[in-house]
């Protein structure tokens, strides 16, 4: 054994992607099977649809084979196999559908083993429950199958419950708990309370109870206090684990990326000027129909997230915005910001004004590509000749006559939208907001928004940019987050050679700190800057968040290089290759317990 022991690695997204943990496992598992070899496994839960698509099927041997026929005997089903992600790690998928009618039983023992209070308990809970319970029988077969000591390590209540189970059965396997964000802390803050206000008067029950989240703060806490080994993914959340949990935290976890998926610098580089042409492109359907101003001396921000309108620090971000707006106008600034929401909701179509601008806007470059040689060819002889080199000299009549025709149908008199598409919810809060405070993209508003509230595909119709993509067309993310465990945008960010801001009330922004990566308020070159929220007013933050946003529309591009380089410096210290350890620390303090 290439460590001395069999290591489980178990977690709902196995497999089953349906959040960031699934990043996580996927993204470090090239080097868990560099470290642990044949002795290292993931187990998930099998839902067909998904299975058919990430698990090619295998027949399973040995000690493996022996641990899945128990299972069976007990009437579930297990799949093992390869999983089709980047190393091809092997994982065991088990069928919980024949244990459903076990789950009272289950929260039975739950109570009276545990004191786990599940009345009341949300429709989520029962499934999680049970595939747990199945994934704590598989791993004390396997355990007694081997004859070896073995670890199991389980992401989030929804698979702690196999803690819990392995505790009842005094199965002899060590356990490893692992939140990445506490039910009670994401509650609390996603209901505007002072999460950091109130987290050392509150108290813990009580909240849960107030915020609807018991049953799963109950198992949560039960997990942290009967496992071998407690982790978390950062410092923002080991001050809710110690509190709401009641156990201080033995290991820190903290989320890494895989640099190697990643194009080098360079690359990024180049990927960025063609990718800024296209965002450019963008740029002259959708504003310049009503108004027109310089795009080459316009710089990108942009937010990406999930719509948690205060946790994610949308709201700052907009509050921010408006007084950039203000600043930059009173300023005379040169430069024009452009600040892209990629935040998801519900939708209707495209607004019909910016489909109908896009298609005129293709049929005049089209007319202009056309037209390129005898534009070249003339253009050539104007030079040569030393005659005057005018629309007319260049272009012929009739294809000057055309497109003036279009460029009048593209134009529309009032403002530009602010969303690429219609928002279905009338009192959106974006949508509310920017209005509120003045960003409508007026003729002379020097920073313009625009909320493009769909998931970026690659195909959408408009941009046709992926995600990274468009971090990469950027030149600066912004992510002033109020609750955010760890917060991978930023570190995505950095990893693509774009500037980030990021909050020290997010996880990899006290990562940063602590470990003196980056830089604060309005420092030179910081990479990836850390704003102030932890302790402070909101309006300091969004004064802050205010001033680097400005000091960045101040860069000369040799300065944007710099920075470009120092947040690509600053994400190669979050690389898996380094981060993984802190796992296999992990791993040697519960083999000592």
């Amino acid at each position: 054994m290439a460590n001395n022991y069999f290591l489980i690695e178990s977690s709902w997204e196995v497999c089953n992607k349906v959040g960031g943990i699934y990043t996580v496992i996927t993204s470090k598992a090239p080097h868990m099977v560099k470290q642990c070899g044949e002795d290292f496994l993931f187990v998930g839960p099998y839902f067909e649809d998904k299975a058919r698509s990430e698990l090619q099927e295998e027949k399973p041997k040995g000690a493996i084979a022996k641990a899945i026929k128990v299972l069976q005997e007990q009437g579930l089903q297990a799949h093992y196999g390869t999983w089709l992600t980047e190393a091809e790690p092997k994982a065991v998928l088990i069928d919980f559908s024949p244990w459903r009618n076990r789950a009272d039983d289950i929260k039975k023992t739950l109570w009276e083993k545990f004191g786990v209070d599940s009345l009341g308990a949300p429709d989520d809970f029962n499934e999680p429950i049970v595939w747990a319970w199945a994934v704590a029988q598989f791993a004390h077969q396997l355990q007694q199958a081997l004859g070896e000591t073995m670890i199991l390590h389980t992401h989030e209540w929804l698979t702690g419950v196999a803690i819990l189970a392995c505790k009842a059965s005094n199965a002899a396997v060590k356990t490893v708990f692992t939140t990445h964000a506490t039910m009670l802390g994401r509650a609390m803050a996603g209901s505007d309370a002072d999460l950091y206000g109130e987290i050392n008067t509150i108290d813990p029950e009580q909240a849960a109870t107030k915020y609807q989240v018991k049953a799963k703060w109950s198992l949560e806490r039960a997990c942290a206090q009967h496992a071998t080994v407690m982790t978390t993914v950062s410092e923002v959340t080991g001050r809710e684990v110690e509190r709401f949990l009641g156990r201080p935290v033995d290991q820190y976890l903290p989320n890494g990326l895989s640099l190697a998926t990643y194009p080098t610098f360079e690359d990024s580089s180049i990927h960025h000027a063609r990718l800024r042409d296209q965002m450019r492109e963008f740029l002259l359907y959708y504003f310049f129909p009503y108004y027109t101003f310089n795009p080459a001396e316009t710089l990108f921000y942009f937010m990406a997230a999930r719509y948690e309108f205060h946790n994610k620090g949308i709201d700052m971000m907009i509050d921010s915005l408006a007084q950039l707006n203000t600043r930059m106008k009173e300023s005379g600034h040169r430069k024009t910001i452009v600040a892209f929401f990629y935040v998801p909701t519900a939708v209707g179509p495209v607004r019909p004004e910016l489909a109908d601008s896009k298609l005129l806007f293709l049929d005049i470059k089209d007319y202009i590509v056309d037209a390129k040689h005898d534009i070249t060819s003339n253009l050539i002889y104007g030079v040569m000749s030393g005659e005057s080199i005018n629309e007319k000299t260049l272009i012929r009549q009739d294809i000057r006559q055309q497109l003036k025709k279009n460029l009048q149908k593209m134009h529309h008199g009032g403002m530009p939208p602010l969303s690429t598409h219609d928002i279905l919810d009338p009192n959106d809060p974006i949508m509310r907001h920017l209005h509120e405070v003045g960003l409508d993209n007026k003729a002379d508003d020097k920073v313009k928004v625009i909320f493009y509230p769909i998931y970026l595909s690659g195909a959408d119709g408009l941009l046709n940019l992926t995600y990274n993509q468009c971090i990469q067309a950027s030149h600066l993310g912004v992510f002033p987050s109020y609750y955010e465990p760890w917060g991978y945008t930023p570190l995505e960010a950095a990893a693509l050679g774009v500037g980030a801001v990021t909050s020290d009330l997010s996880g990899f922004g006290k990562y940063l700190q602590s470990n003196k990566l980056g830089s604060t308020g309005t420092s030179d070159m910081p990479g990836v800057a850390v704003m102030k929220r932890d302790n402070v007013r909101y309006e300091q933050g969004v004064e802050e968040l205010t001033d680097y946003m400005f000091t960045y529309a101040n860069y000369t591009r040799e300065d944007r290089v710099k920075n470009k380089i120092q947040a690509r410096r600053i994400a190669e210290q979050a690389d898996w290759a380094d981060f993984v350890k802190f796992y296999f620390m992990a791993y040697e303090k519960a083999l000592k317990k």
